[in-house]
């Protein structure tokens, strides 16, 4: 299979070009920044997705799109509301008329679990309606719908992953992320013996998943024959851990920070459709993995 993937040099992005090449399928990263440091095997264009002419070059012999590439810190597209639009909503577009045109297949697209917002019953489930909190996930369930759209318009297979908090970049545990989860942020300040910073009281929850089993999840989405008709599916652990827990299991001294803007109080992921449609569940511990993180160090 010949794959693309949007925003293919970030976090998740460099992970899933390394899993689909292991598999025999073809790559072409489709991204901003310069040519990654991957394979020799992948094939690299450097294109913006807010510009559908060069899109329509890069997917003239392309069979899916993984679509990731997003303007994702929260607090820029708060600063910055009509960026985020135009990128995330405006490039989502593009992206689905690049593959009405040149012919792909399936278009499987990275939402975000953001689109839930403070729900008042837990776990999150997909039919919940969408309690927009901030720029970000209103741009996100406007790519949602975009995806539903064009499977009913143009007969293209499209799967929309609604992902929880991801974590598992050694990248960032060194510092070296621009967006490090609380996970890796707490393990980078533990390194350097800087207090661990918690915003608010540390009571809020989220459910945390692993960037190696997103990445089962997304391969599962580009070829399950169950979807492909503008779902929804969750993925995430299922689980939430409070923020004050995880600083427990770090260990360190804290600092409180005042909050940055309005967010949920807990995430957590009902994965039943996700055991349905893609026979997938999450198998990292998020225990484990900060465990094996600061004994790596010692």
């Amino acid at each position: 299979m010949r794959f693309a993937i949007t925003g293919g040099c970030g976090f998740i992005g460099s992970f899933l070009a390394e899993e689909l090449l292991k598999s025999g399928h073809e790559v072409r990263i489709i991204d901003l920044i310069g040519q990654p440091v991957i394979d020799k095997y992948v094939k690299y264009s450097k294109a913006d997705i807010c510009d559908l002419d060069s899109l329509r070059k890069c997917c003239n012999d392309i069979e899916q799109i993984i679509h990731l590439a997003a303007y994702s810190k929260i607090q820029d597209c708060i600063k910055n509301p009509q960026t985020a639009f135009r990128i995330n909503v405006g490039g989502t577009l593009n992206v689905l008329l690049a593959a009405k045109d040149c012919g792909v297949k399936r278009v499987v697209y990275a939402s975000s679990s953001s689109i839930y917002g403070d729900q008042t019953s837990l776990p999150f489930k997909e039919n919940m309606s969408a309690r927009l909190l901030n720029p970000y996930a209103a741009t996100k369930f406007k790519g949602e719908q975009l995806c539903s759209g064009f499977a009913r318009w143009c007969g293209i297979e499209t799967v929309s992953l609604r992902l929880f908090n991801v974590y598992g970049s050694e990248a960032a545990v060194n510092g070296e992320a621009e967006y490090p989860s609380v996970v890796e942020r707490f393990l980078h300040q533990k390194r350097l013996g800087q207090r661990l910073t918690i915003v608010g009281n540390g009571r809020q929850k989220r459910d945390l998943v692993n960037v190696k089993d997103v990445v089962q999840a997304f391969i599962a989405a580009s070829s399950s024959k169950l979807i492909g008709q503008g779902e929804v599916v969750n993925i995430g652990s299922g689980i939430s851990y409070s923020v004050s827990e995880i600083a427990d299991w770090i260990g360190g001294e804290i600092i409180r920070i005042d909050k940055r803007y309005i967010e949920a109080y807990e995430t957590r992921a009902d994965v039943t459709q996700a055991r349905k449609f893609l026979n997938w569940q999450s198998k990292f511990d998020l225990k484990n993995w900060i465990t094996d993180r600061i004994y790596k160090k010692k």
